[in-house]
């Protein structure tokens, strides 16, 4: 069983990279909460430093500097304006990443999520990841949230762990998963949350519910 569900988290993963830069050496985790947006980031570069830009349209919104810690990770949170679709580049030491966000209402969203625990995840322990998920579509949802250990470089699948639920209309749980981080190497985790996965089996394909999440290892 482990090893079938393996596969389909893989499968899960090719689909993410086809819309993304996943390989990319430099990741962000960009959390919109109305006007405020937090973006944290990880890279290969420590103690390197990181410049930002956002802007609309021909309106820059946010300039801002930084230096990354010693294991290539940073962080800028800043305010904006609602109701509009923004772009935005990054900077590290020389490495330069594109992304984009958007203030405006999401449309058709069936859940909310958010984390519960923001403390570090460190290497050579027991680490557990807690999201809170809200069903907010007017009938029941399947839910499965999936922790996901990465290499940092490579973006090889190390191990998972998986909580599912059946969620009623306006219902919120806390969802936990996780395992034991290496004590050695340098890793990410990915928190992906998606309806029942369990029907790639079917030949149909799994709705990923959010966007991702990128959690550095200390």
């Amino acid at each position: 069983m482990k090893r079938v569900f393996k596969s389909l988290i893989a499968a899960i993963f090719i689909m993410l990279v086809m819309s993304s830069t996943a390989f990319a050496q430099v990741n962000l985790d960009i959390k919109v909460s109305g006007t405020e947006v937090t973006i944290d980031g990880s890279s290969d570069h420590p103690s390197g430093d990181v410049t930002i830009q956002i802007w609309s349209g021909d309106k820059r919104y946010y300039i801002d500097a930084a230096t990354t810690d010693s294991s290539g990770d940073f962080h800028f949170k800043f305010n904006t304006k609602e109701g509009l679709d923004y772009q935005g580049k990054i900077n590290v030491a020389g490495e330069t990443k594109e992304f984009s966000f958007s203030t405006k209402a999401q449309e058709g969203a069936k859940v909310e999520a958010y984390r519960i625990d923001v403390k570090p995840i460190t290497k050579g322990e027991v680490q557990a990841v807690g999201f809170a998920i809200k069903n907010i579509s007017d009938g029941n949802q399947d839910v499965t949230f999936i922790v996901v250990l990465y290499e940092k470089n490579t973006m090889k699948m190390r191990d998972y762990s998986y909580v599912k639920k059946a969620l009623s209309a306006s219902e919120e749980e806390v969802f936990v998963a996780g395992f034991t981080i290496p004590p050695t190497g340098n890793y990410v985790v990915k928190a992906i949350i998606c309806d029942n996965i369990e029907s790639v089996n079917e030949g149909t394909l799994m709705n990923v519910l959010v966007d991702p999440v990128t959690i550095g290892v200390e």
